[in-house]
Order: structure tokens, then sequence, then C-alpha cells
């Protein structure tokens, strides 16, 4: 059986130190894509469709987080983490190709 994630091994609630981190980071993906969001002059099906994608890594990100918690000593925890973490940067940088691309960016 597992254990919430709120729950510790003898019973007593906490959070498991690894909610924190993955909290905030996926926090800050958050905001960066409402900032580049926000400078654009126009949004288009392709940009939806896209923001879709990068949602998708970014509601994974809790999954791997949780295992690297639970497994920090299995190098295939850090690779799966590393490879979601990676798959919402290349995301951001197909964002930013589209948006020059289209013309839909807003100088500051």
């Amino acid at each position: 059986m597992t254990r919430p994630p709120c729950s510790t091994r003898s019973g007593t609630s906490a959070i498991d130190p690894g909610v924190l981190p993955g909290c905030y980071v996926i926090g800050s993906y958050w905001a960066a894509h409402h900032r580049f969001a926000a400078r654009l002059g126009a949004v288009d099906r392709r940009f939806v469709t896209l923001t879709v994608v990068y949602l998708a890594f970014v509601a994974l990100l809790p999954f791997p987080t949780g295992v690297l918690g639970e497994f920090s000593d299995n190098p295939i925890s850090m690779v799966a983490f590393a490879t979601n973490m990676a798959a919402v940067s290349a995301m951001e940088a197909v964002f930013l190709r589209h948006a020059r691309r289209q013309r839909t960016a807003r100088r500051p």
C-alpha cells in the first residue's frame, strides 16, 4: 500500500519534502508562461495546441518529482525527472520560435 504525500510512515501528518520543491517548480513554469503569453499581440490555434502539450508536461511533473523523492538513490528516478524538465524547457523554446515565426510577440 502506498502512502499519501502528506503522511509519514509513522502515521503522523507531515508534508513530504519533495512536494514543496515540486510546487515551486510548477509555479515558476506557470508564471513564466503567463508572462510570455501576456507579451503576445495575438494567440492562434497552434499556440493553444502548444500550450496544451506544455501543460501536459507540467502536469506530469509531480510524478517524477515524487519518484525522485522516494527513490533518490536510483539513477532512473533522476533520469525521469530530468527528462520531464527537459521536455517542459523544450516546449518553452517551441513557444518562442512559434511567436517569432508568426510575428505575434510585442516589443517590451
